[in-house]
């Protein structure tokens, strides 16, 4: 078992390491976290978490998570912007995001607001996606 004392805690970030952002969406909230690579493993350079609105609530899933990306590139444009930074969602679908054909338009709005970025997203199991799971879904005790 982890103890708080051995949890990792914000770090500084280092412009010359790679930038990790772990993201979620519970159907309420979106979280997110930006990492980086240190010596001893990856540890938290920032975290994001937002309630959805009503509107928001009734986005389709995938929406939902592709949302939980662009809100952390807002959140983080000051860390990720100008880098090559990996993003990874526990949708996997959205692997494929840029590929797809026949979007909706806010997904092709969030498409092109993505553009200006230079990221990878990569599929994540859920049960890995812990940090990010926990910050979308601690606003539903609230």
């Amino acid at each position: 078992k982890k103890s708080l004392c051995n949890s990792p805690v914000l770090r500084l970030p280092n412009f010359q390491n790679k930038f990790f952002v772990e993201t979620d969406a519970s159907g309420v909230a979106i979280g997110a976290v930006l990492l980086q690579d240190f010596d001893d493993g990856k540890h938290p350079i920032a975290y994001e978490s937002k309630k959805l609105n009503s509107a928001e609530m009734n986005y389709p899933v995938h929406e939902q998570e592709l949302y939980a990306i662009v809100h952390a590139c807002r959140a983080f444009r000051c860390y990720v912007e100008g880098n090559h930074f990996t993003i990874l969602t526990d949708h996997a679908s959205l692997q494929f995001i840029k590929e797809q054909k026949n979007l909706s338009r806010r997904v092709t709005r969030w498409i092109q607001f993505l553009a200006q970025f230079d990221f990878e997203i990569l599929y994540r199991k859920g049960e890995e996606n812990t940090v990010a799971d926990s910050l979308s879904r601690i606003l539903l005790q609230m």
